[in-house]
Parts: C-alpha cells; structure tokens; sequence
C-alpha cells in the first residue's frame, strides 16, 4: 500500500473511533461527534493534498529515470561504436585492399562521452 493510503485509513480510523470515545464518555454528543467528524474530514483533505504531492514525487522520479536510461543507453552506444572503429581501423591495417573506416563524428574521439 502507498503511504498516502495508509495516512488516509489511520486518519479515519482514528477519527471514528475518537468519535465513538467521545459519544461514549461526553454528556454533550452533538458537540463531540461533530468535532471528531471535523477531524475526520481534515485528515482525509490532508491525505488528498499529500496524494497529489507524492503522485508529483512519483512522476519526477519516473521521468529521471526515463531520462537516465536513455543517457545510459547514448553512452553505451557510444563506446560500442568507438570500440567497433578501432577493430575496424586494426583489420584495415592487417589487410591492405579494405578501404578505411569512416571518420568519427564530433565528440567521439574516446570511450568516454564529451
């Protein structure tokens, strides 16, 4: 369960059951109930405004990761590319008739990004 859930279902369980206290211990239960049933709606308004925070939270976090995997896979790309040039540049120097590789284009001089 999500933790938004978790603050929700505490929050109205304790609310019912403060409000079942107070009709049981007050001698005035309209003005008890009604306080405990206040209560009750804060803390579920409370539990929607946090729902919405952490569905932000939660996008934020995919949209990083979305962002990540594609920079991770760019990389890999990259050296495999690199690593793919120089075999290719070392079997041209083994057999003379092969034509050169191809030039590199900006930025992937080295194994590592720029």
């Amino acid at each position: 369960m999500e933790p938004v859930l978790h603050v929700t279902l505490i929050g109205g369980l304790v609310a019912t059951a403060g409000g079942l206290l107070a009709e049981v211990n007050a001698t005035d239960t309209l003005s008890q109930g009604g306080l405990w049933i206040g209560l009750a709606g804060l803390i579920t308004a409370m539990g929607s405004v946090v729902q919405k925070y952490f569905d932000d939270k939660q996008k934020d976090r995919d949209h990083q990761i979305t962002r990540l995997r594609i920079v991770l896979k760019t990389d890999q790309n990259r050296r495999v590319l690199v690593a793919d040039h120089k075999w290719f540049g070392e079997i041209v120097s083994r057999i003379p008739g092969l034509p050169p590789p191809p030039d590199l284009p900006e930025g992937y001089d080295g194994d590592e990004p720029s």
